[in-house]
């Protein structure tokens, strides 16, 4: 039996893991938020209790420190520095982001569109409201000028690399990614060709089959055989026939 390392367990799949939680980091982040609740919930009894109790004047000292504790406060003071590692200063003001600014109406998403290269006769739909704009382009049968992908597949990919660009810009990288649209372009290749064409089903063509006869004045030898793997036999033959098939 081969053993695998718990941190390789825990990877995601596609980086060659299970994809399983690390229970170490879970406990981490609920002990984190048992802090956030006790600096968020001060007018409750339990963090007036806590509060009043670990964090009077004689316990914040080296000495009191060293004093015995209740089980729910060796969580906080555990959790504490990890609640502190995530807090952050917010200088402006809250910006509630519709889903239409999101996907058509910021900076990003117009330069997005403008790379992808819309089919003119979808330009239009810009003008029209959010949820008739999408029905519009998510039905359209045009094929895109990138890579002869149909629009129906590339507008809905894009919307959706649009949502994960947001959200790595929000809450991983903060910067803005100018090459979005070429991953889009990509995925959207990749699911054309392997998750549309090869459903698509086939049309049969039909081969006649038939002997055809050599020119006058040469031979033609045609030639056949078959073998049984189980009993090791084979056996094999053939015809000649001249331009009459004599």
């Amino acid at each position: 039996m081969h053993m695998v390392k718990w941190s390789n367990v825990t990877l995601p799949k596609e980086l060659g893991g299970l994809g399983l939680y690390s229970m170490k980091h879970r406990n981490e982040a609920i002990l984190a938020k048992l802090c956030w609740r006790l600096a968020h919930e001060d007018g409750k009894p339990w963090a007036n209790m806590l509060s009043a109790k670990y964090l009077c004047p004689n316990r914040v000292t080296v000495e009191g420190r060293k004093l015995p504790y209740f089980r729910v406060w060796a969580a906080c003071k555990k959790g504490g520095p990890i609640y502190v590692k995530g807090l952050r200063w917010t200088v402006k003001k809250w910006h509630y982001e519709t889903i239409e600014h999101l996907f058509r109406g910021c900076e990003v998403a117009h330069q997005f569109w403008l790379q992808l290269q819309v089919p003119h006769c979808n330009r239009n739909s810009y003008t029209l409201p959010f949820k008739t704009w999408m029905e519009v382009n998510c039905n359209d049968e045009m094929i895109a000028t990138v890579k002869g992908i149909p629009w129906k597949v590339l507008f809905p990919m894009g919307m959706w690399h649009l949502w994960i660009h947001r959200n790595n810009f929000l809450f991983r990288t903060g910067t803005v990614d100018s090459q979005v649209w070429r991953k889009c372009i990509l995925d959207s290749a990749e699911f054309f060709s392997i998750g549309i064409i090869t459903k698509t089903k086939q049309l049969k063509a039909i081969v006649p089959v038939g002997w055809e006869k050599p020119p006058r004045g040469w031979l033609k030898l045609n030639t056949d055989g078959s073998a049984m793997r189980n009993t090791e036999r084979a056996g094999g033959g053939g015809l000649i026939r001249d331009h009459d098939g004599a």
